[in-house]
């Protein structure tokens, strides 16, 4: 049995991934005195780091400018999101932050924001992602097995695409390696059965190996 509630220290900074058995701020009370969290959008923020936690059925990323990190997990196997954008106020996307999310069909990256590894890995209803700032960097794996994705523009801010970073996509049909990109890891298109392969200076040579 898991009880209804639960109320947190006030001087509480750090939460376990599945601490509650499952990222879900329903019930959970952080007192309005707390030095470090508040719950803002159905999200757990961090507040000194603005580093946006967990969040769950519901939730949206607040756009005052307070969220500059998604941290690891934070989204991570939810469903009934209501996210269309991601704010321009983030510069990092962490690790499986919204791995396993079946909750949305398209997401847009108003920032210039660091894609983590398997940051969006088997978001299975994905079909379109957009870059509108400089993009630094897409780590491993970050949209691999999003199968119904077709097309995708790689901002020229790019120079590391991560190892299998779009592998499976098996409807990816269009992709631009833009000329930014000095390193590649491997098998990035891996299962990429309909991809046309087009780069945009094709006399740069490409590093190709895995990044640890």
């Amino acid at each position: 049995l898991y009880p209804e509630a639960f109320r947190l220290h006030p001087d509480t900074r750090r939460l376990a991934f599945f601490i509650f058995g499952m990222n879900n701020v329903h019930g959970l009370y952080i007192p309005a005195n707390s030095k470090y969290l508040t719950v803002k959008n159905n999200c757990i923020i961090d507040k000194t780091e603005g580093k946006l936690i967990a969040g769950t059925v519901g939730a949206t990323i607040p756009t005052d400018g307070s969220i500059t990190s998604i941290g690891d997990y934070a989204f991570y196997g939810i469903e009934g999101l209501a996210l269309k954008s991601i704010p321009k106020s983030v510069t990092h996307i962490g690790d499986y932050a919204f791995a396993h999310s079946s909750a949305f069909s398209s997401i847009r990256i108003e920032g210039a924001a660091s894609i983590g590894n398997y940051a969006f890995y088997d978001c299975t209803y994905m079909t379109a992602v957009y870059f509108e700032e400089q993009t630094p960097s897409i780590g491993d794996s970050a949209f691999a097995q999003c199968i119904l994705i077709t097309e995708i523009g790689i901002p020229d801010s790019v120079t590391y695409l991560g190892k299998s970073a779009f592998e499976g996509c098996s409807n990816l049909q269009n992709i631009i390696i833009p000329e930014s990109v000095t390193e590649i890891g491997t098998e990035v298109f891996s299962g990429c059965k309909k991809l046309t392969y087009m780069v945009a200076n094709q006399k740069k040579v490409l590093q190709i190996h895995s990044k640890n």
